[in-house]
């Protein structure tokens, strides 16, 4: 709209000039004025014409809006000449991280067992350039959209996916399975708005408690307590019971346990 009231300003001020020019009764300002009015009516005109066209580049929609009103078909990369008054909404259809910049999503969820995990989620994901100007019409920018759809889906989606999960599962080394999940929840909560491509579980974090008590055992498990609680199992071992001696020479030796030998 601005470059419009600006072309229809040149214009005026063209035509103005134009006319009072040669009212001024001066000599050789009415051949001076009608030049410099003319040359500003071109000049409003070809910007006036220039904002009736507009490119939208490769990855990219646009959605048209003037005055209040949305066209719902989106405009396809390439050159279009639209209403010289609409307004063009670019958005882009390419692959986008969520967060940007290799950053990750921090949410906290808990397992089926109600226990609290911590994870560090990414994803791939897209706008649907063909719900772009329904998506324009309720959520906003393409920045806007981001806030609302792409952060609430992947925050809830996440959630309900570990909510099915057992503590284990979430820390197996084979965590594909867990982020299928994630993506098929992420991608219900998005609906048709957005398309997931992946989801990366980059880091989990155990609950507090879980935490604490292997920092328990990693400092209570001492050579001395290991040697201890070996020698205290061996009393309790059925006659006849053979038990393997490992040696620092890695040849391990055996013995028969039982009948008082």
């Amino acid at each position: 709209m601005g470059p419009i009231i600006l072309a229809v300003f040149v214009i005026v001020l063209g035509a103005v000039i134009r006319v009072a020019g040669p009212a001024s009764g001066k000599p050789g300002a009415a051949g001076s004025a009608k030049l410099a009015g003319y040359g500003l009516m071109l000049a409003g005109l070809v910007l006036m014409v220039s904002n009736g066209v507009t490119v939208i580049g490769v990855g990219e929609v646009g959605v048209k809006h003037f005055l209040g009103s949305i066209d719902s078909v989106p405009l396809d990369q390439g050159v279009h000449v639209i209403n010289p008054l609409a307004s063009i909404e670019k958005m882009s259809i390419r692959e986008q991280a969520y967060p940007q910049s290799g950053g990750v999503e921090l949410i906290e969820a808990q397992t089926s067992e109600q226990l609290n995990v911590s994870l560090e989620i990414s994803i791939l994901f897209r706008l649907d350039g063909a719900n772009s100007p329904d998506l324009f019409q309720r959520l906003g920018s393409e920045e806007q959209i981001k806030r609302s759809i792409v952060l609430n889906a992947v925050r809830n989606g996440v959630r309900d996916a570990v909510a099915t999960k057992s503590i284990n599962q979430i820390f197996s080394p084979d965590r594909r399975e867990v982020a299928d999940d994630m993506l098929r929840e992420i991608q219900a909560k998005a609906g048709d708005r957005i398309e997931v491509l992946d989801v990366f579980v980059r880091d989990v974090q155990a609950p507090p408690t879980v935490r604490q008590a292997q920092n328990i055992i990693s400092a209570g498990l001492t050579p001395a307590y290991l040697t201890f609680h070996y020698i205290e199992k061996l009393s309790t071992l059925p006659a006849g019971s053979v038990v393997y001696v490992p040696t620092e020479g890695g040849i391990p030796l055996m013995r028969s346990l039982g009948g008082g030998n």
